[in-house]
């Protein structure tokens, strides 16, 4: 028994009558009072209310452990804007958080518009900030108040655990200044290992009351994180490795199940982020909701185009987009040179790898049925029917589908979009699913109305199964080289 439950078991008159349950008490107060004395926390078998305020764990390598299989933290507080589960904050240096399940509890705040600066604690919106260098250009900051869980603390360890029902992300790696909402570098160091996620953003957005996002986890602004055998399922987007400056992140073992599209289509231009395609594109204007991996962070502070000293790119290997109800891989505008090792798109119902900017390299990469839904009309609702697009896509980063907005700056590698495959497998039948309808696989790049910039796919040992289309040039002034296939 650690020494925070001897502290419950010997005072049952006070704190122990707090953690008896969910539906019994505030378990919120009595929690934090044992974290602030310094001490591992072990918290005994059961379930937990948090209805007062969130978890805060701000002692140097203290330990949050919870007994037993099912010792669920869950957030009650309806009525009231989103705010987290648990925030490790920037002081924890090197804590760590095992075998505990943290329940947002996100549907109760569906109706509640996201205006993420939560009121808890005296902490207020404030008109007119928002995240430094935030390519989205949103009005109001996002501080990380409507994640689950918000790790902010150099070194720090998130084990065992589980996390579900976020109103954003479920697990965000990122610094904030939770007094005026701005985003900073950092943490650095910060492990995820044997976690599942579920059912990330779960809340409705507030510039679009329709709109609903979220990651299983985020690395926000976090630099060098790694992420070992994760799992995620029935998230809005499955892992992001974030625009916000996120940055050579190791992603080892990571399996995205069923990742889910948004309710309607988001086609508001005037709020657009670097990735999301112009007004007029119907197929992929809702957002990247519904991908399994989505890449942002490189060597670059998200859309400066700036190097920065001590970045580097993003590595992937052994990751699994199985069934995501859009793309399987993502890469943003403002990527480069991320490193994926044996990626894996099972039945996506759009693209299986789509880079929108940035040189990036694949290894024995594998594409099972892509377009999977096509023809259906399961998409937001059945008010549109699956569209029937590539199986592997690049756009150079200032063409369309994204010449309406800003154009970014950057080296030639990051602009001039290249998808290096040595090792590409093409199918037109998932053989995860083997009943599944055959459709086409194809391939394309776009780099229309753009002399100084172009699209490319390269392909050394490649494999297309007879019966699909193979590779086919749909673009306009487009690359596509296959070195050594069929």
């Amino acid at each position: 028994m650690g020494i925070a439950a001897a502290m419950l078991a010997c005072h049952p008159g006070s704190a122990e009558t707090a953690l008896t349950g969910l539906g019994k008490a505030d378990a919120a107060s009595a929690i934090n009072a044992l974290l602030a004395s310094g001490a591992d926390v072990e918290l005994p078998a059961g379930q937990y209310a948090l209805r007062s305020r969130w978890i805060e764990m701000r002692t140097p390598g203290q330990v949050l452990r919870c007994k037993g299989p099912n010792t669920t933290l869950v957030v009650d507080r309806p009525g009231t804007t989103a705010s987290p589960a648990l925030i490790m904050t920037q002081a924890a240096v090197g804590a760590k958080v095992i075998g505990c399940k943290f329940d947002m509890n996100g549907g109760q705040f569906v109706n509640t518009a996201f205006a993420p600066l939560a009121s808890n604690d005296a902490i207020k919106y404030v008109p007119g900030t928002g995240l430094v260098d935030n390519p989205q250009g949103k009005a109001k900051a996002n501080d990380g108040m409507a994640v689950a869980v918000l790790v902010m603390c150099d070194r720090c360890e998130i084990a065992e655990a589980e996390v579900t029902r976020g109103f954003d992300n479920n697990i965000m790696v990122a610094n904030f200044d939770l007094s005026n909402g701005k985003q900073s570098l950092g943490p650095w160091g910060v492990s995820i290992r044997d976690t599942r996620t579920s059912y990330a953003g779960a809340g409705r957005h507030n510039w679009d009351p329709d709109y609903y996002q979220g990651c299983g986890i985020d690395i926000g602004s976090g630099v060098a994180a790694r992420l070992t055998n994760v799992e995620d399922r029935y998230s809005r987007i499955g892992f992001c490795v974030d625009e916000g400056g996120g940055a050579s992140a190791q992603i080892v073992n990571a399996a995205s199940f069923n990742a889910q599209v948004t309710q309607k289509p988001f086609l508001r231009p005037d709020k657009m982020s670097s990735y999301y395609p112009a007004a007029d594109d119907p197929w992929h204007g809702s957002s990247i909701a519904g991908t399994g991996f989505f890449f942002g962070g490189s060597d670059r502070r998200a859309n400066l185009g700036q190097v920065q000293p001590g970045l580097i790119s993003t590595t992937c290997i052994n990751c699994l987009a199985y069934e995501p109800q859009g793309v399987g891989f993502w890469f943003s505008r403002y990527s480069n040179g991320a490193h994926l090792v044996s990626p894996h798109a099972a039945s996506p119902g759009l693209e299986c790898f789509w880079a929108v900017g940035g040189s990036h390299y694949l290894t024995d990469a594998i594409c099972d049925q892509p377009n999977a839904l096509a023809g259906s009309t399961k998409i937001w609702g059945g008010k549109f029917p699956w569209p029937r697009t590539a199986a592997v896509r690049a756009s150079c980063a200032n063409c369309g589908p994204f010449s309406s907005l800003p154009a970014i700056r950057g080296t030639p590698d990051q602009l001039n979009t290249t998808l290096h495959f040595n090792g590409l497998t093409m199918t037109d039948r998932s053989p995860l699913d083997a009943a599944k309808k055959p459709n086409f696989a194809y391939s394309f790049s776009t780099a229309p109305g753009n002399k100084d910039e172009f699209s490319r796919i390269q392909v050394l040992r490649g494999n297309i199964q007879p019966g699909t289309s193979g590779l086919i040039d749909q673009g306009d002034g487009t690359k596509i080289e296959i070195i050594d296939g069929k």
